[in-house]
């Protein structure tokens, strides 16, 4: 019974906001949804796609760049295997392994 009393009062405002929407605007609102298709019917989605990959990913590294940078983290060595003490906290020295002892 709620989920039916809650879906009626989501339609009723929807339309309601629509309705709002038109008057407010004094635009037709099956006149703006055919002009949205066709834009989108002109527009090359996959292009669109790329684009937003390439952006996404230039605003991420950005972040994570700025991120480090309030964090006080440097940038991150090209080869951090080759760096002594790699993967250990500043100021202290790597443990030598421990040798392998033979099965008795």
């Amino acid at each position: 019974m709620k989920y039916l009393l809650g879906l009626a009062t989501g339609i009723v405002i929807g339309i309601a906001g629509a309705i709002a929407y038109s008057i407010m605007t004094g635009t037709d609102l099956r006149e703006l949804a055919k002009d949205v298709r066709s834009d989108i019917d002109k527009v090359d989605v996959s292009a669109v796609g790329k684009a937003i990959d390439v952006r996404m990913a230039t605003i991420e590294a950005a972040v994570v760049d700025r991120i480090n940078e309030l964090r006080g983290v440097e940038a991150e060595p090209e080869t951090p295997a080759a760096a002594p003490g790699a993967g250990t906290p500043a100021g202290q020295e790597a443990a030598a392994p421990e040798p392998e002892t033979a099965p008795a």
